[in-house]
């Protein structure tokens, strides 16, 4: 019976039900409820005759003792159905498919999107792509995972770029992918994943949107003009040199850490966490900052100069916001904003 649950509230988080016929299937698990404990007839005194008292049509009758009709057994009856059907297709069998191939545009749109699953691209030294597809599927037999999993998740690559979204059916209960890009050529990324981690090594390119509903995100090296990082509850790192960073978790911590040589902005928020931001690698630098703490305190380890004594004694304070001596003179000027509710802010 387990199973059976765990498939209803998959069906639910897809989306195929809501949240009323899960409901309704979880009590139809349970078996019909217990009958009612009743009491012993107890003795009516007579009351005033007023005659015979009509008796209750047969439409009357039947609207009562049939009062929801057979509308609801026929959708239960179809929602059990579809149960059933889910539950005939077997134990889910993982299976890996291995890709290789070329790529024949200098720029490369990538498009991932899983419901569940790890996202991880990273890039190497070879003039091909290679991808590892791993998929779990309801199935009798590995050949029939290996076919369906192919179809609800499919590894596509055309001159448009690469692409891999999964469709949201009960069979397939995971899909997670490795891939390795040519680290010569550049890309515009998105990276979508209901539960898993996203990790992201070595590219470069305009863009890289990175979600998570539940899960890690992790950007190492490489250089981007922009990259973005959301997660529902997950820690986020982000080590790079990019022009634009702007990272947002809900229950995590947040670590931004600026490689380039140029000027750049970024912005960290965390419901729930502390929130770290490195200029230490960026060179003849200034620094404006905009920062804000519910509950914890702002650490200046960065050993700069700050406009005002104000700043200066910052670290008993909630907020902290200016910028370093000469900003508006610096060859790099980079720009900081955090905001957290729960957590401390330090700056390296």
């Amino acid at each position: 019976m387990e199973e059976e649950r765990l498939l209803i509230l998959q069906m639910l988080s897809e989306k195929k039900i809501t949240a009323a016929e899960a409901a309704e299937l979880l009590r139809a698990l349970e078996g019909p409820p217990a009958p009612p404990v009743t009491e012993a007839p107890r003795e009516v005194p007579p009351g005033p005759d007023f005659g015979d008292a009509p008796a209750p049509s047969a439409s009357g009758a039947a609207a009562i003792s049939g009062g929801q009709g057979n509308g609801f057994s026929d959708w239960l009856g179809g929602m059990l159905s579809r149960l059933s059907d889910l539950i005939s297709l077997g134990t889910g069998l993982e299976v890996i498919e291995e890709v290789e191939g070329s790529l024949s545009a200098n720029h490369v749109p990538v498009d991932l999107n899983v419901g569940n699953g790890r996202l991880c691209v990273y890039a190497w030294d070879r003039p091909h792509f290679k991808a590892i597809i791993t998929r779990r599927v309801r199935a009798g037999s590995e050949a029939e995972a290996r076919s369906r999993g192919a179809e609800l998740a499919p590894f596509v690559v055309t001159d448009a770029g690469i692409r891999f979204v999964t469709r949201h059916y009960g069979e397939l209960q995971m899909a997670g992918l490795d891939l390795y890009l040519p680290g010569h050529l550049t890309y515009t990324l998105g990276a979508r994943t209901g539960n898993g981690r996203i990790e992201l090594e070595g590219l470069t390119g305009s863009a890289a949107a990175l979600r998570s509903g539940n899960g890690r995100i992790r950007v190492e090296g490489g250089a981007w003009g922009r990259v973005e990082a959301r997660t529902g509850n997950g820690s986020i790192k982000v080590g790079t040199d990019a022009a634009e960073v702007d990272v947002n978790t809900g229950n995590g911590s947040a670590e931004v850490t600026l490689l380039g040589n140029r000027s750049a902005r970024a912005e960290a928020t965390s419901g729930n966490g502390s929130i770290t931001f490195d200029t230490a690698s960026v060179p003849q630098v200034g620094l404006q900052v905009d920062l804000a703490t519910g509950v914890g305190g702002i650490h200046d380890q960065s050993c700069r100069q700050w406009e005002s004594q104000r700043l200066q004694d910052h670290l008993t304070t909630k907020k902290m916001s200016g910028q370093t001596i000469g900003y508006t003179s610096a060859a790099n000027k980079v720009v900081l904003r955090a905001r957290t509710g729960v957590g401390s802010i330090t700056l390296l």
